[in-house]
């Protein structure tokens, strides 16, 4: 029997915020990057620095980069790690990966993710987890 592996629904969950502290964390080249883009794409960016070198992504509603029409993201291949790794998130706080329940996947397969080890069921999702979660630490170290 094969193991269910994580799959996107395209619900818009994981691109809307209604509390900024939902918002995606950045590491200092994400937020240059994701600046530079708005920049060139005449969209204004807020930002709200969480320690040095690590930022919050100030979103209200749906993230500038989001697509509503098409349900996908405008920046998908130069997308931050946090978006890369949703609906696995990182605690900047203490440095834990926990699993969001605001992705419809999720909530539907939840006794599947509360029994399985992580990276199993999100395979992508975990190897970009452990990046940030180096990525992290790195910043710590500093």
């Amino acid at each position: 029997m094969k193991l269910l592996e994580f799959r996107c629904y395209h619900c818009v969950h994981c691109c809307f915020f209604v509390d900024p502290s939902e918002s995606p964390i950045l590491f200092d080249d994400e937020k240059e990057m994701l600046e530079n883009l708005g920049k060139n794409m005449g969209i204004e960016l807020r930002f709200e620095e969480i320690i040095q070198g690590l930022w919050r992504f100030i979103i209200e509603g749906f993230c500038p980069f989001y697509n509503i029409r098409t349900r996908r993201c405008n920046i998908h291949r130069t997308k931050p790690l946090a978006c890369k790794m949703f609906p696995l998130l990182l605690n900047p706080k203490d440095g834990t990966i926990v699993v969001s329940r605001a992705c419809e996947w999720v909530v539907e397969n939840w006794d599947i993710v509360t029994s399985k080890p992580v990276f199993e069921i999100f395979p992508q999702e975990f190897k970009r987890a452990v990046e940030a979660y180096t990525k992290f630490l790195q910043y710590l170290r500093k």
